[in-house]
């Protein structure tokens, strides 16, 4: 991964309420709040070190849920988010791009950062590699606290011809 831009800390009480609350008591409508938070955070960047998300009019993807994820949760809550920031930066949205073929254990049920780091290996894939080739890519996800996740969807972008990956976070848990 080329960059990580991190909007907040998850230690911020009202930030961690909005996230567990979109993630897993399902409340979809927080898609919008969630990425109004990485909006501001980027113009604070943009103002003050001149550090521009839409530089390169990056493709925007979403970190992939498992099958499994997406029929317990009944949406793709970071679908959701990465098509909320595209549609705010007027980039192309993606969601298609990645997916996560099979199921791994979650990473927040690991607490040492060598098992979260090898838990995803190879489990994301490049379904269509053309909407990628030769690009600016940007991925976005909820929260990253060893960045294993980006790290590994970042990889299967660039094998399969993106030229430079950055990802945008809400929080950094």
């Amino acid at each position: 991964m080329d960059q990580l831009t991190i909007a907040t800390d998850y230690d911020n009480p009202a930030v961690q309420k909005m996230l567990h609350a979109y993630k897993y008591q399902f409340v979809q409508d927080l898609a919008r709040p969630l990425s109004q938070i990485t909006r501001k955070a980027l113009n604070h960047l943009g103002k003050q070190k001149n550090i521009h998300i839409n530089t390169d009019n990056p493709t925007v993807v979403a970190v992939p849920v498992s099958p499994y994820r997406l029929r317990w949760r009944g949406f793709d809550h970071t679908a959701r988010l990465a098509s909320e920031i595209a549609h705010m930066h007027l980039l192309a949205f993606e969601p298609a791009v990645l997916t996560r073929p099979s199921w791994q254990r979650p990473q927040t049920d690991m607490a040492e950062r060598e098992e979260r780091l090898g838990n995803l290996a190879g489990s994301f894939r490049c379904a269509r590699p053309e909407q990628i080739q030769n690009k600016s890519v940007l991925i976005v996800d909820d929260v990253c606290t060893t960045g294993a996740t980006l790290n590994e969807c970042a990889r299967a972008l660039k094998h399969n011809g993106a030229r430079q990956v950055s990802a945008l976070v809400v929080a950094r848990g």
